[in-house]
C-alpha cells in the first residue's frame, strides 16, 4: 500500500470519526431531554431511551432537538448538509468512490472530497457540542426561574 493509499484511508476515518460524534452528540442531547423530563428512574430505564433514540433517523432527532433549544445564530444549514452528506458516506460513498479509490490518479481529488467532509462533519460536531451546553444552560435557567429566590437573584437553599 503506498503512502497515497494509507493518506486516502486515514482521511476516510477522520471523516467517519467526526460524523460519528456529531451523532453521538445528538444523542446526548435528546438524552439530556429525557433526564429533564424525568423520562427515567433507573439506568437501564436510560439506556433503553438512548437505543430508541438512536435507531430513530439523526434528522427527526436533530428537528425535536431544535424545537427545544434556541440557537443563535441559525446554523441548521449546516446539520441539515451535514446529515445528508453523513447519510451518503456511511451508506454509499466506497461504493460511488470505488473506482477513485482503485485509480491513485484520482486520490489527490479523494483526498480533498474526503477533507471537506471531515471539515463538515467537525464544524456540526461543534455546533451540536455548543447546542447541548446552551440547552442544559437553558434548563438550568428553567429551574432557576421557578426556584424561590434571593435578592441576588440566586436560587435559596431548600
Amino acid at each position: 500500500m503506498t503512502e497515497l493509499n494509507k493518506d486516502v484511508y486515514a482521511a476516510a476515518g477522520l471523516a467517519l470519526y467526526w460524523a460519528q460524534l456529531f451523532e453521538a452528540e445528538i444523542v446526548t442531547v435528546v438524552l439530556i431531554y429525557g433526564v429533564s423530563r424525568g423520562r427515567f428512574r433507573a439506568r437501564s430505564e436510560a439506556e433503553a431511551f438512548i437505543q430508541k433514540a438512536e435507531k430513530q433517523p439523526l434528522r427527526q432527532l436533530l428537528r425535536d432537538t431544535l424545537v427545544r433549544v434556541k440557537f443563535e445564530p441559525d446554523v441548521s444549514g449546516t446539520f441539515e448538509a451535514a446529515i445528508n452528506a453523513r447519510n451518503s458516506f456511511v451508506h454509499r460513498f466506497f461504493w460511488d468512490q470505488a473506482e477513485a479509490f482503485a485509480d491513485e490518479g484520482r486520490h489527490p481529488e479523494l483526498l480533498k472530497e474526503l477533507h471537506d467532509l471531515a471539515q463538515l462533519f467537525f464544524s456540526a460536531h461543534k455546533f451540536s457540542e455548543m447546542l447541548r451546553d446552551l440547552y442544559i444552560q437553558q434548563l438550568g435557567n428553567d429551574v432557576g426561574a421557578s426556584e424561590p429566590s434571593n435578592q441576588a437573584g440566586t436560587p435559596l437553599e431548600a
